[in-house]
């Protein structure tokens, strides 16, 4: 969210933007985005402010593409859902992240969800019911931010370790979900 207190001239420059398959069916992209402004800017988000006199460039390295399959139940809240915990807790490099979420009926195992993948990208399964009970809407959010985390030691190449996952779920859920 973008919050300013002056006259403020907003430009993207298209030559950052990648282009997406067909299949995908969400994408946001954050891209470079100059502000000129006299006073004060406020910026909220995981952003970089440099202040060059009067202007200030703003730019979110992370390049975050999401791609949601499945029948996601409220699909516009899991994906904003997703992208706070992924600026959250990425590191800010310059880079494209590209993380594909599956929403299946059912996982192996009966487990809430699965996640592979590699630095630049990232795939998670996420289960809709458990034993054929249905998970509820906030147990499908801690479990997907469960999943997240592994998609975060994925992406630093960071070990996989579930106590870390488990310790985080809570508390990224409780601060994203819902508000």
């Amino acid at each position: 969210m973008w919050s300013f207190q002056a006259r403020c001239a907003l430009t993207e420059p298209a030559e950052s933007l990648r282009l997406w398959p067909r299949k995908r069916k969400k994408t946001l992209v954050s891209e470079w985005l100059v502000v000129t402004a006299r006073f004060t800017i406020l910026v909220e988000g995981n952003a970089v402010v440099r202040v060059l006199s009067s202007e200030a460039i703003v730019s979110i390295s992370v390049n975050i593409f999401l791609s949601l399959e499945g029948r996601w139940p409220q699909a516009n809240l899991y994906s904003q859902f997703c992208y706070d915990i992924l600026y959250d807790i990425l590191p800010d490099q310059n880079r494209d992240i590209f993380v594909d979420i599956k929403l299946k009926h059912h996982s192996e195992n009966e487990a809430g969800g699965y996640c592979y993948g590699f630095e630049d990208e990232v795939f998670i399964e996420i289960a809709r019911n458990s034993f054929d009970v249905p998970y509820t809407l906030d147990e499908l959010a801690r479990n997907l931010a469960h999943e997240l985390v592994h998609a975060y030691q994925f992406i630093t190449n960071s070990p996989v370790v579930e106590s870390e996952a488990y310790g985080k779920e809570t508390i990224l859920t409780e601060k994203y979900w819902g508000k």
